[in-house]
C-alpha cells in the first residue's frame, strides 16, 4: 500500500503545476462568469435576489467587482491568495445568506456547492497558486516550502522540501 501511495505522490508531483492551473481556471470561471453575466444583463435579477434575502443593494457593485476581478486574478494567478481569500469568504457567506434555509431541501445542494467552493479557495490560499502563475513569475508567491523571490526558491529552513 505504501508503494502505491508513493507512486501516486510521485505522479501527482509531476503534474502539480498543470493541476494547479486547471484547478484555478475551473474555480475562477464560476466567479468571472457570474460577474460578467451580471454586467451584461443580469443586474436586475441579481438585485431582485439580493432584495428577497434582505441584502443591501449597495453591496451589488462590490460583489460584482469581487467576482469579476477576483475570478480574473485567480485565473491569471495574480494576487492569488488575496483573491482566494475574498472569493472563499464570499462563497461561504453566500451559502448561509442565500441557501441557509435548511427547512427547504432544495437549498441543501446549492449550500454544499458554495461551502465546497469555499473549501477549494482555502486550499489555494494555503498551498499557493503553483509555478504556472503570475504570482510566481513576479516573485509574489510564498510557497509552503519556503519563500520565493523572482521565481527562484529560497530555502529559509522553516520547512523540509518534499520527498520524491
Amino acid at each position: 500500500m505504501r508503494d502505491l501511495i508513493a507512486k501516486c505522490n510521485t505522479v501527482a508531483g509531476w503534474f502539480r503545476d498543470p493541476l494547479f492551473l486547471v484547478g484555478r481556471l475551473l474555480l475562477s470561471f464560476l466567479f468571472f462568469d457570474s460577474g460578467f453575466g451580471r454586467l451584461t444583463g443580469g443586474w436586475a435579477d441579481a438585485a431582485q435576489q439580493m432584495q428577497s434575502h434582505d441584502v443591501p443593494l449597495f453591496l451589488l457593485p462590490f460583489v460584482t467587482a469581487l467576482e469579476l476581478f477576483g475570478g480574473a486574478f485567480l485565473a491569471l494567478g495574480l494576487l492569488s491568495r488575496l483573491s482566494t481569500l475574498g472569493l472563499g469568504v464570499f462563497a461561504i457567506i453566500a451559502a448561509f445568506v442565500f441557501f441557509g434555509n435548511f427547512a427547504d431541501t432544495a437549498h441543501w445542494f446549492p449550500f454544499l456547492d458554495n461551502i465546497a467552493i469555499g473549501g477549494g479557495m482555502l486550499l489555494i490560499l494555503g498551498a499557493g497558486p503553483g509555478r504556472w502563475s503570475l504570482d510566481h513569475v513576479l516573485g509574489l508567491e510564498r510557497s509552503v516550502y519556503g519563500r520565493r523571490t523572482a521565481g527562484k526558491p529560497v530555502r529559509d529552513g522553516t520547512a523540509k522540501p518534499p520527498v520524491a
